[in-house]
């Protein structure tokens, strides 16, 4: 357990430290006109019909919808690990080699629900930010 711990804890600074060199680049990349004017421009250029800019939100939106289900998936994932995990502990009629796998279940899926709620902040905050 503390040899994962050993590799997991260095790739999460170097992803955070990532993260903000990148999301402080995103925010230098223009105002949300700019970006939203130079979409319109491209499908002009395309020849969709654009009468005065891109709709504002259909982005937003899309990603919303996409970040949910992403969510909705992880999370039905996470609970199934959870449920089997506690199911290998329950039946391990004193195996401690069953007692320590479902331990594992539980604690790993319980690090990948932290996971994911910290990866949906990150997107809720990369849309304020650029909105």
């Amino acid at each position: 357990m503390f040899k994962s711990l050993k590799i997991l804890i260095p790739g999460i600074l170097i992803f955070s430290f990532i993260f903000i060199v990148v999301g402080s680049n995103i925010t230098k990349a223009g105002t949300y006109e700019q970006v939203i004017n130079g979409f319109a421009d491209t499908g002009k250029e395309a020849g969709y019909p654009i009468e005065d800019q891109a709709p504002k939100n259909e982005f937003v939106d899309a990603l919303m919808i996409y970040t949910n289900f992403m969510m909705t998936m992880m999370g039905g994932l996470l609970f199934i690990l959870i449920i089997y995990g506690g199911f290998l502990w329950m039946t391990a009629r004193g195996n401690e080699e069953k007692v320590k796998r479902g331990y594992n279940f539980i604690l790993y899926a319980t690090i990948g629900f932290v996971i994911v709620v910290c990866a949906r902040i990150a997107i809720e905050l990369i849309i304020d930010n650029i909105l």
